[in-house]
């Protein structure tokens, strides 16, 4: 490792050591809309070769949504 490599190193690590940490306590769940593994409801495809799984909006209708492809 040379000179510059290992102060920008040690730099990186002081940003992290010093950083507060985060803490999910403080979540406000009305402003966030997420889902917990348990409440993904997976969904086999027609072939029944795949699955997927709408974790958020629909995709039969206008606006936003996120389709999680699975394997």
């Amino acid at each position: 490792m040379t000179a510059p490599t290992r102060l920008l190193a040690l730099a990186a690590l002081s940003v992290l050591l010093l950083a507060p940490a985060a803490r999910g306590a403080d979540l406000d769940r009305s402003a966030v809309d997420f889902k917990t593994p348990a409440e993904i409801k997976w969904v086999r495809n027609a072939a029944g070769t795949n699955e997927s799984a709408v974790l958020f909006g629909d995709p039969s209708k206008p606006g936003p949504y996120v389709v999680r492809p699975g394997t």
